[in-house]
C-alpha cells in the first residue's frame, strides 16, 4: 500500500508476459494453495479453497483494486460515500474476471447497492466504454487470469451481475438511466443489449432522462451508434416508431 501512494498508475502496467500485477497476485496465490491445499485443481479456484483463504486473497486484491478505481488508497468502509467492493470490479474489464467474482462472493449485499449517483454495479458495468476483448495472459496454465469478454469466458460481465440481481435492470440513477440506457450509449454488444432486454422488457419503452430519447433513438446517435443496435429495438416494438410519427402528424 504505502509503495502505491502516488504510483496508483502502475497497476494498469503489463511486464513482458503481458501481466498486470493483480495477475502476477494472482498466480502467486494459485501456486501457493495448490501447494498446500490437496484437491483437483481443474476445478474452479472460487470452489476448491476456503473461503479463509479467498479473503485473504481479496485483501490484498483490493489493494490494487482501490489504486485502479481512480487512484483510491484511502480505507473507507462499504457504504455511503465509500469504497464499494463490486463497483470496483465492475469498473476494471482489464482485471481477470476472478475479481468481480470473488467480490461478489464474499459480499453479497453490495450487488444491490446503489453509489452516490444511483449506480448500482450493473450501471457501472454498462457504462464502461466498449472495448476490444482483453488478452488472457498465460490463461492455458492459470484459467484464474481470464478475462471478460475472452473467448474462454462464459458470459460478460453485464450478463453475470444482472443475473446475480436481475432487479438491477429496472433501476433508475439518480439522472433517471436504466442500464439498457448506459449499455447503449457506451455500445455494448448486442447480446448484453437482448440480456437486458429479456430481463426487463418494458425498459425498451423507458425514455433515459438525461437525455430525453427512447432506447431506439439512444442508438442511433453518439459515438456508441450502432446499425444493429438500432434495428434490434425497433424489431422488438416497431409501434414506438408508428405512434412517434403520428404524434408527428398531429
Amino acid at each position: 500500500r504505502l509503495f502505491l501512494d502516488g504510483r496508483s498508475s502502475v497497476v494498469h502496467v503489463t511486464n513482458n508476459d503481458g501481466r498486470l500485477p493483480v495477475d502476477d497476485l494472482i498466480v502467486w496465490f494459485v501456486d501457493e494453495c495448490d501447494s498446500d491445499v490437496e484437491g483437483d485443481n481443474d476445478v474452479p479456484l472460487l470452489r476448491r479453497v476456503t473461503n479463509e483463504m479467498l479473503f485473504r486473497l481479496w485483501q490484498k486484491v483490493e489493494v490494487l483494486l482501490r489504486a485502479a478505481y481512480n487512484g483510491q488508497l484511502r480505507c473507507e468502509q462499504s457504504g455511503v460515500g465509500g469504497f464499494r467492493p463490486l463497483h470496483a470490479a465492475a469498473s476494471a474489464p482489464h482485471f481477470p474476471s476472478l475479481v468481480l467474482r470473488l467480490a461478489c462472493m464474499l459480499f453479497p449485499d453490495e450487488v444491490s447497492s446503489r453509489d452516490e449517483n444511483g449506480f448500482t454495479s450493473l450501471h457501472v458495468a454498462s457504462s464502461r466504454r466498449s472495448c476490444e476483448a482483453f488478452a488472457d495472459p498465460d490463461a492455458e496454465t492459470y484459467a484464474e487470469l481470464v478475462r471478460w469478454g475472452s473467448d474462454r469466458e462464459d458470459e460478460s460481465m453485464i450478463a453475470f451481475l444482472s443475473s446475480l440481481n436481475p432487479d438491477s435492470t429496472q433501476v433508475f440513477s439518480n439522472e433517471g438511466r436504466l442500464p439498457l440506457h448506459l449499455a447503449i450509449e457506451n455500445g455494448q454488444s448486442i447480446a448484453d443489449i437482448q440480456h437486458l432486454l429479456s430481463l426487463s422488457p418494458h425498459s425498451l419503452e423507458a425514455t433515459d432522462m438525461k437525455t430525453k430519447l427512447r432506447p431506439f433513438m439512444l442508438a442511433a446517435v453518439g459515438e456508441g451508434t450502432s446499425l444493429d443496435s438500432v434495428h434490434l429495438l425497433l424489431l422488438r416494438n416497431p409501434e414506438l416508431v408508428r405512434s412517434g410519427i403520428e404524434r408527428q402528424l398531429q
